[in-house]
């Protein structure tokens, strides 16, 4: 492969193939899920045990796309590292806990609050059965958030968490270390 090549398939995919690099981006949606689904692919079946690394910097989005990357990242049979470039806010945070290395920049940001769900355009005799499985979506979420919280700080009460979730938990990357939220930072 030529360097122009190597070069385009960065810029027009978002994945480097020599560094095993995929970058993540933007709101997090069908779009990202589609596009991570194929680069993780593409990198397993070129080396499966070989690591990968992926770029995350999102505000977030849909938590359905988010639980079903972070459900990818975890079967994937490479060692992931994720490290967050700027921020990983609201869904993107539970992205970034699905990593077997959660890392970040000094200066990047986690956030994560209890989800907003917009059930718009649905039939009136679907309503109650959306806005249902809308709390099944954050339980999930709040589940993968609490566990990694929990395991840093294991007098954490869920009623805390949720209090915390609830106004918004912002943290700076510090603070995402000392709350179980990301395992280092880079220098």
């Amino acid at each position: 492969m030529s360097m122009k090549e190597a070069a385009d398939l960065i810029h027009d995919h978002n994945v480097s193939l020599a560094t095993r690099t995929v970058y993540l981006g933007g709101e997090v949606g069908d779009d990202m899920v589609e596009e991570l689904f194929k680069n993780l692919n593409l990198l397993q079946q070129r080396a499966s045990q070989a690591p990968i690394t992926i770029m995350l910097n999102s505000g977030g989005g849909c938590v359905q796309s988010a639980l079903a990357i972070y459900d990818m990242i975890q079967s994937c049979e490479s060692h992931v590292t994720i490290t967050v470039l700027g921020e990983a806010a609201s869904s993107a945070s539970i992205i970034l806990q699905a990593a077997d290395l959660r890392r970040a920049t000094k200066r990047s940001t986690v956030m994560y609050h209890s989800g907003t769900d917009s059930i718009a355009d649905i039939a009136t005799n679907e309503f109650r059965a959306a806005f249902e499985h809308s709390w099944v979506l954050e339980k999930f979420a709040h589940d993968i958030m609490y566990g990694r919280m929990k395991v840093a700080n294991p007098k954490l009460k869920p009623s805390q968490f949720s209090r915390m979730v609830t106004s918004g938990l912002y943290l700076a990357a510090t603070e995402a270390v000392r709350r179980g939220l990301l395992d280092e930072i880079l220098t």
